[in-house]
């Protein structure tokens, strides 16, 4: 696993996991959740509406936690800017 991400770097990542509420994508053996609002500029019903389990997506880090272990929130959309 490698270093901590910090919050505003840019991460290649892949979907793993798509929930009603976002989607979760790891990338180096960090895992980070997105958030329905988080994932395109456009309104979406559900993630996987634009997003497929393995896709490769660039994201944005917008909270890193020092809880053990780390919670770590990204976002799709803000990555594209």
């Amino acid at each position: 696993m490698s270093a901590l991400p910090k919050v505003g770097d840019v991460v290649t990542a892949r979907v793993k996991t798509i929930a009603q509420h976002g989607a979760w994508i790891e990338w180096d053996g960090h895992v980070a959740l997105v958030l329905i609002p988080d994932v395109s500029d456009e309104l979406i019903r559900h993630p996987r509406d634009v997003l497929n389990l393995g896709q490769e997506v660039k994201a944005r880090i917008v909270v890193v936690t020092m809880d053990t272990p780390p919670k770590i929130r990204a976002s799709i959309k803000d990555a594209k800017s």
